[in-house]
């Protein structure tokens, strides 16, 4: 029996995710700014043409590739987060995940540092996106932590902001370092390091010591 025809909807939902597949794919082995758009087409099997009418810019698809890249470490996030009890857990939990990600790198953990790296350069376009996805992982964690505030979890003290921050960039650092030297950097060994970090900057016991 023959498969049903897929509809024109479908048809371009699998080609806009082969196009973001293949922009994550080359921007991990080669950086945005090496990168065109013809080459995107090509890895995806279609034309440049194709993915400027989809997309528009090579900006407009770079956002596209972060929140793609977003979206799929929430995922994971939030299936880390389903058998905790408080929000400490939580935020080790949340630890463990980009560790995890860290150790076992692929094209979407390469190419998201490798993005990172160039945003820190003279490309605007990439910095303001890059800019743009980074107040939105620090407020989505720091809206997480002021729940534990608000149900008295975690210490009253504590600026959500500044743990947020804190705690995604000693990630990232961490996660950077496994990527250039991964023969001496024990990203697991580490784990324990990173959840006395957590405790230390939100557990209530700490107000006492």
């Amino acid at each position: 029996m023959a498969e049903p025809r897929r509809t024109q909807a479908e048809r371009k939902a699998e080609s806009d995710a082969a196009i973001i597949g293949a922009a994550i794919e080359l921007f991990a082995e080669q950086g945005y700014v090496r990168t065109t758009l013809n080459e995107i087409g090509n890895r995806a099997g279609y034309t440049g043409g194709l993915v400027s009418k989809r997309f528009g810019s090579k900006g407009d698809l770079l956002g596209a590739v972060l929140e793609d890249i977003f979206d799929s470490f929430r995922a994971e996030t939030e299936e880390g987060l389903r058998d905790t009890s408080s929000v400490l857990e939580g935020l080790v939990a949340y630890a463990d995940v980009f560790l995890h990600r860290a150790a076992h790198p692929k094209s979407k953990v390469r190419a998201l540092y490798v993005l990172l790296g160039e945003s820190m350069g003279a490309v605007a376009e990439v910095q303001e996106r890059f800019a743009e996805y980074n107040r939105h992982t620090v407020a989505v964690l720091a809206s997480y932590v002021r729940q534990g505030v608000e149900r008295g979890e975690l210490r009253s003290g504590i600026d959500p902001v500044r743990v947020a921050t804190t705690l995604i960039g000693s990630l990232r650092g961490l996660t950077i370092q496994y990527i250039i030297d991964p023969q001496t950097t024990d990203i697991e060994a580490l784990r324990t390091e990173v959840h006395g970090l957590v405790s230390a900057m939100a557990a209530p016991e700490f107000l006492e010591s």
